[in-house]
Formats: C-alpha cells, sequence, structure tokens
C-alpha cells in the first residue's frame, strides 16, 4: 500500500494506525510525518501500571517502568500510529516517529525488545542502538525465509510445542534450520526445553 494510501486512510476515525512491513524507510517517514495531527491526544490505557508489585518485584529491575516512558508513550495516543512490522526496522522506524512494534522476535526475546524500547523511550539512544546492532543477526535470521515459518520452529526446537505452519507455508528446509538453531545457540537461547524431544541438541547452559 503506498503511502498516499495511508495518509488518506488515516483521515477515517476507525482508522488508527498501521503495522508497517515495507522496509521503507522514506514511505515510513512520510506516513509518519503526514498523519502526526489526526486528532488530539486521548487517555491512554496504562500498559505497566496494572502488573501487581509481586510480580514486579519477581521480574527484576529489568521490567521495571521508567520514570518517563510511560509519559512518552501517552503523546502517541489519539493519533494515527505507526507500528514497526519488522524487527530489524523497529529502532528506525522510533527516530523516525514510530509508536512501537508489533514483534516476532519477542516470542523468544520478549525482555531485550522491551529493554530496547524503554532505554530509546528514556532518551538512551546509544543504549538502545547498542541492543538492536547486537540483536541484529537473530532478528534477520528470524526473516530468513517467510514469517512466520522461522519463529515456530524456534519455538519447536526450544520446547514450545507450537505446531507447523499452516499450508500453503511448510517447515523449513535443513540450510535454513541449521542457520536458525546456529543462531539461536550464538545467542545462548538454545537450550530446550525439559519436555523438549530435542533436549540432547541443546548445548547452552547459560540461556538468557
Amino acid at each position: 500500500m503506498s503511502a498516499d494510501t495511508v495518509i488518506k486512510l488515516s483521515q477515517i476515525n476507525n482508522i488508527v494506525g498501521i503495522k508497517e512491513a515495507s522496509g521503507n524507510l522514506e514511505q515510513i517517514a512520510k506516513i509518519i510525518e503526514e498523519t502526526k495531527a489526526k486528532r488530539s491526544p486521548e487517555p491512554f490505557a496504562p500498559c505497566y501500571s496494572e502488573r501487581s508489585e509481586e510480580s514486579r518485584s519477581a521480574q527484576g529491575k529489568l521490567h521495571e517502568e521508567p520514570d518517563n516512558a510511560q509519559d512518552r508513550l501517552r503523546e502517541g495516543s489519539g493519533k494515527f500510529l505507526v507500528y514497526s512490522g519488522n524487527d530489524n526496522d523497529t529502532l528506525p522506524i522510533l527516530a523516525l516517529g514510530g509508536y512501537g512494534v508489533i514483534s516476532v522476535a519477542s516470542h523468544i526475546l520478549g525482555i531485550q525488545i522491551k529493554k530496547m524500547m524503554e532505554k530509546f523511550l528514556n532518551g538512551e539512544v546509544q543504549e538502545a542502538a547498542s541492543i538492536h546492532r547486537h540483536l541484529l543477526p537473530l532478528l534477520n535470521t528470524l526473516f530468513v525465509v517467510p514469517n512466520p515459518v522461522p519463529i515456530k520452529y524456534a519455538l519447536n526446537y526450544l520446547g514450545f510445542p507450537v505446531g507447523k505452519p499452516r499450508l500453503p507455508l511448510v517447515e523449513p528446509d535443513e540450510e535454513p534450520a541449521q542457520l536458525i538453531r546456529a543462531t539461536l545457540a550464538r545467542y545462548k537461547i538454545d537450550l530446550p526445553l525439559p519436555s523438549s524431544k530435542q533436549k540432547s541438541k541443546g548445548k547452552s547452559k547459560n540461556a538468557k
């Protein structure tokens, strides 16, 4: 869909945002610029505060709400929101004024993706960029064949029985499958759950 079409559609009140997965940063920038004044801000529902104190304590400092992140998120409410649809584009899209991400990688990198976004929202751009660069090879691997084939293969390999892709998609051939396994091992997230049939393949003792 072209940027001009998205901009026209943004004027319809029931259309409040888009998952942008074109990979075209010029197009994405145009959409963000031309839709930024769509409507007045409205109250934004809390995204962290509903968690219990026990949950906060158990999950540690990495999961605590940053001082300014909630205010930053409220700024986007009520406008036409542009979400990244590609994990490897998330940080560039945030830098252009995007709102967030509809993430594939968060199924296995939830903590890291969340931390990167919090760093960016709190103005710690260099720290966010460092996380992004570190994760980029894995993010790219998760799209080595059409989504959701790689992430489903990775989850099954790690012991989460999410099933096979639905036709016309099929499981990856051995070459991309081997790349996925090797990349998971590189990031030390290749240790399957005890119930996994693949447990003998897990070599990392320090899964993160």
